[in-house]
């Protein structure tokens, strides 16, 4: 997606770009926080991971509100850059699923009383 120009993209990459970038620092930073968590004390550091989650999950609901006007749809290259649209909003959306769903998983099965 270019952000000065409304020009249709040329490939699945140019939709998501910024959207698995968040979705790859998120997961990288909640790991990462956990790892420093089970090697010192309590931390905030993981839950930093849902700021480019957020960013992510923000610029994918853009692209699939764009891609739901039919006329844009008619400028697309090919049926993957159709999918990557609606793949941009699911992998931050997913990954910040997935963090809440870890993040009880482990209290639940007691692995924060150990710290």
């Amino acid at each position: 997606m270019n952000l000065f120009a409304q020009t249709p993209p040329t490939g699945m990459m140019d939709v998501l770009k910024i959207p698995g970038l968040c979705f790859l620092i998120g997961i990288g930073l909640w790991y990462g926080g956990l790892v420093f968590e089970s090697k010192t004390e309590k931390s905030w550091l993981k839950w930093t991971a849902f700021i480019p989650l957020v960013i992510g999950t923000f610029i994918g609901l853009q692209e699939t509100i764009q891609v739901s006007d039919y006329i844009y749809q008619q400028t697309l290259t090919n049926r993957k850059t159709l999918y990557a649209h609606y793949l941009a909003l699911a992998l931050p959306a997913t990954a910040i699923a997935t963090i809440v769903g870890w993040h009880f998983y482990l209290k639940r099965s007691g692995a924060y009383d150990r710290l």
